[in-house]
């Protein structure tokens, strides 16, 4: 009786770690898809290695950000929540939620995800970057250049400190180091985690001094990166409606109010937009949205 006990808990041993394996393997296949941008095909490698192993906290990540790529935000979420549940001391997560967060515009939430993220890895430099971004999307400035300022202090020279530069540059409203840093940062490291915020903010910079068709092309990279950062197509709507583009910049307002149904600037700038394409009951319906979100903000 004994040897047939043991012998059960031998092949389930067995059949575990063959599992375990053959999630890893499959997990890592779906990774180098996504990072073809065959999202579709990673997507089905990520089921899989799920389905091998449910437990496989790697797996849930990566088909979270998968999802994000996809559109499917909410889904992504829900992904990055089962892979803290399984692997809560893991930072990965935590950081990929935040940013989804970061990428709709859900500041706050996202400043929860790296704060746990500071609090698990007290010399995380991403951590602090990321936090220090989204504070200044706050316009909590000063928390920012703290926190951009003590991510640069941990790695020195890199891709990430010329970017950090670029942020504390934008808060200081000096637009063209900023551009110079956030160029650097592109040279030093051209796939950049963080390289569709770093297109965001040189599109963002070029509208300051004016370099509207510029800017454009990098928020077309930026959305080409990260096809639901709702941002970048607002401040690209932003940049067309400068070069009297109204079409576009409605195409654009439509797709971030899409992506943030919330954010009451971007029912404003398409008012102004109807109204200059002569659609005045649209306008007029645009700008009363915009003063019930305010009023309830």
């Amino acid at each position: 009786m004994r040897k047939v006990i043991l012998l059960i808990i031998i092949v389930i041993s067995v059949l575990f770690s063959s599992c375990f394996i053959s999630a890893m393997f499959i997990n890592a296949s779906g990774a180098n898809k996504a990072k073809q941008r065959k999202f579709e095909e990673a997507l089905k490698d990520f089921n899989r290695a799920i389905e091998h192993d449910p437990k496989c906290a790697l797996a849930y990540n990566n088909r979270g950000l998968t999802k994000c790529y996809l559109g499917m935000h909410e889904e992504a979420i829900i992904d990055f929540d089962r892979a803290i549940e399984l692997k809560p001391q893991l930072t990965v997560p935590y950081n990929n939620r935040g940013r989804t967060y970061f990428y709709l515009g859900k500041y706050e939430k996202a400043i929860q995800d790296y704060n746990t993220v500071i609090k698990l890895e007290p010399d995380s430099a991403e951590g602090y970057s990321n936090r220090g971004i989204t504070e200044y999307e706050l316009k909590f400035f000063e928390e920012a250049i703290e926190d951009l300022n003590k991510s640069s202090g941990l790695k020195r020279g890199s891709a990430i400190e010329c970017f950090n530069n670029g942020c504390v540059s934008l808060i200081s409203n000096k637009y063209k180091k900023a551009i110079d840093s956030f160029s650097e940062a592109i040279r030093l490291e051209p796939s950049s985690y963080q390289i569709s915020i770093i297109y965001f903010y040189l599109g963002f910079a070029k509208s300051r001094i004016g370099k509207f068709e510029e800017a454009i092309e990098y928020f077309n990279l930026a959305v080409i990166d990260a096809p639901f950062y709702f941002n970048a197509f607002y401040y690209r709507g932003l940049a067309k409606a400068e070069l009297y583009n109204f079409t576009g910049a409605i195409e654009d307002y439509n797709k971030a109010i899409s992506l943030e149904p919330h954010f009451a600037d971007v029912f404003y700038s398409r008012s102004l937009a109807k109204e200059k394409m002569g659609d005045i009951n649209g306008a007029e319906e645009d700008m009363g949205k915009y003063f019930i979100l305010i009023g309830n903000e």
